[in-house]
């Protein structure tokens, strides 16, 4: 659970411009991408992280705290309690945490017992989820600018991830609802087996396609959040080559769009689409390869 989850790091100024970011990309509807896990999200709609939350990123220290906590009497008094709290102090710092996490009566104790050191791990799990915590409040100021947070309240976890990220899963579905055919037949054979094979894609193949086309790896939610049509077009063939199956697909990103070639079955259409998307990593306007500027200095 959450092993594939990121969390959030950085300066105080940079994760508040990151708020302000992420906050600007919110409401104009643009779906940012984020993998992270509840330790990030939680406490963006008001709720606190507890151990579970931590666990679910950081399954090692988890594991050995509670390896700690389960020690007996006779194991525990054998600990150097300077030593338990370099270890603590080691495994929870950050950059926000410049001092041991220390029990009250340590200083008076030249042994541990089992309560004290409870209570030590207590406080450690503590210190690395205020730790995390305080992070947050750079990125949550940066995302006030921009957003009304109050209302952000009103959501659970996994609701306002969706709102801000969309769905990892691309609707095929959903996209050929929105999609509009210009100067092309929906019925033609080549139409078919496009969307036979966006139907066979992995999500991460569809991904790479929503970005090919769109610059951007994620759909909006629901249909009413589209601001623009997908739109499938002919390819142009030029030269003396007439045959579609030698020519890759065109997208235009800023428009949606589409330039399909005819082609004449769908497993060439399939490798088509999947040389284009994996080949394609730039929005169209990026750089132009084929232009002139890289041979200038070229002898």
């Amino acid at each position: 659970m959450n092993q594939d989850k990121f969390v959030v790091s950085g300066t105080a100024s940079h994760l508040k411009f990151l708020g302000k970011l992420i906050g600007m990309a919110t409401r104009h509807r643009i779906m940012v991408p984020l993998n992270l896990s509840d330790l990030f999200w939680k406490p963006l709609v008001g709720l606190p992280n507890d151990r579970k939350d931590l666990g679910a990123v950081d399954t090692m220290l988890m594991r050995e705290l509670h390896d700690l906590e389960c020690l007996g009497d006779a194991e525990v008094e054998a600990l150097d309690p300077d030593e338990v709290v370099e270890y603590l102090l080691r495994v929870v710092c950050t950059l926000y945490i410049t001092q041991a996490p220390r029990n009250p009566h340590m200083d008076k104790m030249n042994t541990l017992t089992v309560p004290t050191l409870a209570q030590l791990v207590d406080d450690s799990v503590a210190l690395k989820l205020d730790a995390i915590r305080l992070q947050l409040v750079s990125f949550m100021e940066g995302m006030a600018a921009v957003l009304p947070y109050a209302l952000c309240t009103l959501f659970t976890p996994a609701q306002f991830e969706e709102l801000v990220c969309g769905s990892p899963d691309i609707d095929i579905d959903m996209l050929q609802r929105i999609t509009v055919y210009e100067g092309v037949d929906a019925t033609a054979p080549h139409i078919g087996f496009f969307w036979q094979c966006l139907q066979d894609m992995n999500q991460a193949q569809r991904s790479l396609f929503v970005n090919f086309v769109l610059a951007r790896s994620r759909l909006p939610r629901s249909i009413e959040e589209f601001t623009l049509h997908f739109k499938i077009q002919p390819a142009v063939i030029m030269g003396d080559d007439t045959n579609p199956d030698h020519y890759l697909p065109h997208s235009q990103t800023c428009f949606f769009s589409l330039c399909l070639p005819r082609y004449s079955s769908k497993d060439i259409c399939m490798e088509k689409l999947l040389y284009a998307i994996n080949n394609s990593p730039t929005m169209d306007a990026d750089f132009v390869e084929r232009g002139s500027a890289g041979w200038e200095h070229m002898t």
